[in-house]
């Protein structure tokens, strides 16, 4: 093994091209490696291989345990889930959050302080809701909307939309 280092580095610098790095620049280094290299340490790469970290928002235990499970298949991490208005609060204060799902109607409370402080942040959310729409006296008209019942598909689709992924064909 240290015989192939070797010649594996006297090939770099000598300015030989090994095919899976490109040929060797004046550091020793071959340029597709140090694009490689480059890259990893971007945040573009951080990006590319985190696990996308989805606040849950419902007071529902049997929807939000389901809603869990469909987001662990779908890769992500789930945050929560809160089953309060006060209880999403402290999540939405943790650093992160790529996204949000609440629901609207949490006992005798709405979510949208709780969306109001996710947009603050910066943080896409979705309100999941069996009312239909928001009504334009909330501030939320344009808001992505998961309407119950919801299935696997709907969950994908708003997690689509929430990364800001194109949903797949």
């Amino acid at each position: 093994m240290a015989d192939e280092i070797v010649g594996f580095d006297k090939a770099l610098r000598q300015g030989g091209a090994i095919p899976w790095l490109g040929s060797a620049d004046e550091d020793g280094i071959g340029a597709d490696f140090a694009a490689l290299l480059k890259w990893q340490s971007s945040d573009q790469f951080v990006r590319a291989i985190s696990v996308p970290r989805i606040l849950v928002v419902d007071d529902e235990p049997l929807i939000s345990m389901l809603v869990e499970g469909w987001l662990a298949e779908l890769g992500c991490e789930v945050v929560g889930p809160a089953r309060s208005l006060q209880d999403g609060l402290a999540l939405a204060a943790s650093d992160g959050l790529d996204g949000a799902i609440l629901d609207l109607r949490l006992g005798d409370e709405d979510s949208y302080p709780l969306a109001n402080a996710l947009r603050a942040k910066g943080v896409p959310f979705a309100f999941a809701t069996g009312d239909g729409d928001l009504g334009e006296e909330s501030g939320f008209e344009t808001a992505i909307l998961l309407a119950k019942p919801f299935d696997f598909e709907g969950v994908k689709s708003v997690v689509d939309r929430l990364l800001g992924q194109p949903p797949a064909a």
